[in-house]
């Protein structure tokens, strides 16, 4: 699934807590072969950390970005060569991020596993957006992959049951 990626893209908030994390994966024992091989490929991918109150990155492939127009600057790096852009999170940069509409494809992972808290990538966000199922992954974990393509709003027009519950 990471095979086109080589950029991600990250709010400040969740930052310090995933490249933690990951570097830890490196050099620790006690992470499985796939937080394993992850590590390895965060570590060569390319990071942007959008934050108004991070000084420093602290991890060599990532970079910090103070902008007023997250839209205008995320649109001049889709409109740049290079691979697919991932949003890695948190809740409020992936929500921000959905509103600008420059979200092509959702992947939505469903864990085997009922924590009972957390927060909702949904609940705020200012528009609505018309998706279609692209792709449903299955994996050996238990984890599901669902994957939805955003619809432009003549495709949205034409989707059957596309209204909006009350």
């Amino acid at each position: 699934m990471l095979e086109k990626v080589d950029l991600l893209l990250l709010g400040g908030g969740m930052w310090e807590e995933y490249r933690d994390y990951w570097k830890k994966a490196l050099h620790e024992k006690g992470f499985s072969a796939n937080e394993l091989k992850y590590a390895q490929w965060a570590e060569k991918t390319q990071h942007i950390i959008f934050s108004s109150t991070l000084t420093e990155a602290g991890w060599q492939n990532a970079r910090l970005e103070k902008v007023d127009e997250l839209e205008a600057f995320v649109a001049q790096i889709k409109a740049g060569p290079g691979g697919a852009i991932q949003i890695v999170g948190g809740a409020q940069f992936a929500q921000g991020m959905i509103d600008t509409g420059l979200v092509d494809e959702y992947r939505i992972f469903v864990n085997p596993v009922i924590v009972g808290k957390g927060k909702s990538f949904f609940h705020q966000l200012q528009t609505r957006h018309n998706l279609k199922r692209n792709e449903v992954i299955l994996m050996d974990s238990g984890l599901v992959v669902l994957s939805y393509k955003q619809l432009d709003s003549d495709d949205a027009e034409n989707v059957k049951g596309a209204k909006r519950r009350e």
